[in-house]
């Protein structure tokens, strides 16, 4: 069984995918950790953000999440195999969130206890941890196809699958217009209602057509508690380099990962991303790469 990685999503979309497609959706982007399954007949495979999941790495407790899904995995690769001739693998990509949310009585200083660290802090979902999807992928014929959100939204919640809410829909410049400082609405499917006076800011959305899908044609978008990049509209290096950002790179990594290899990953994240935005290299980086390590080293600790 190979790993295939899912594709990042863009921060811009070309003006000819914004002709082509006319329904266009605004989905709930979760504040966790890139996470799939890969299934081949008898067998899944649970993946992060880089590869495969090794069985003896700490990653939030997978194996919890891999068990209760199990049957119902199989059970939908059977489906994919009926209709798919020569299939090899089914993908169901999503987020892996959860562990930190009020207590009964929505004390926001205290937090329901779980197993094992949170994913991520910043937007109350569920006290324990659990996975939603948000693509799927079929391999068959020595093809990898990505299927439309149309065409497993309904599907997947057949077999016990939630699936990343539509926020918003419509034409393009409708679902643009759309606003990122409103409360989660993932509490809502699992039934536990927060206080309606209490703010839990989504992370973000994505837009993308509700009838076609790759990575060219879905948007990121956070909002301004999650962002990345600080005063976008006069783009400095040093603008790129914050916690939200730290926090983003660590959440693909298992929990216990080196400072070494973190650190690799940040600067790398933070030198794609002012390269892409500016259209400019970074030419500079050993002049300024203590300064940024202090940074981090902050982030770290």
């Amino acid at each position: 069984m190979s790993f295939i990685k899912y594709q990042s999503i863009e921060k811009k979309l070309k003006d000819e995918i914004v002709l082509n497609h006319k329904e266009w959706i605004a989905t709930e982007k979760i504040h966790g950790t890139n996470f799939s399954f890969h299934i081949l007949n008898d067998e899944i495979k649970c993946g992060k953000r880089s590869g495969f999941i090794d069985k003896k790495e700490n990653f939030y407790n997978y194996q919890n999440i891999l068990e209760k899904y199990r049957n119902k995995l199989f059970e939908l690769f059977n489906l994919y195999n009926k209709k798919y001739k020569n299939l090899n693998m089914v993908i169901i990509y999503g987020e892996y969130f959860g562990g930190w949310y009020p207590a009964k009585d929505y004390n926001y200083s205290d937090t329901i206890k779980c197993e094992g660290k949170p994913i991520q802090k910043g937007v109350y979902y569920h006290y324990e941890k659990e996975f939603i999807a948000f693509d799927v992928t079929i391999e068959y014929d020595n093809l990898i196809l990505e299927l439309p959100f149309a065409e497993f939204k309904d599907t997947l919640p057949k077999f016990g699958f939630k699936v990343v809410p539509i926020l918003v829909s419509g034409n393009y410049t409708d679902v643009m217009k759309i606003d990122l400082e409103v409360n989660s609405i993932i509490p809502d499917l699992y039934s536990l209602h927060l206080s309606p006076d209490k703010m839990n800011i989504i992370e973000g959305v994505v837009i993308r057509p509700l009838n076609f899908t790759s990575s060219e044609t879905k948007l990121k978008i956070k909002s301004g508690k999650f962002s990345e990049v600080s005063n976008k509209n006069k783009p400095n290096i040093f603008g790129y380099i914050n916690k939200n950002r730290f926090n983003a790179v660590k959440s693909k990594f298992k929990e216990n990962e080196s400072k070494e290899v973190l650190w690799n990953e940040f600067k790398n994240d933070v030198i794609k991303d002012y390269e892409k935005d500016t259209n400019k290299k970074v030419t500079f980086w050993k002049n300024i790469e203590a300064t940024v390590q202090t940074k981090f080293d902050k982030f770290f600790y």
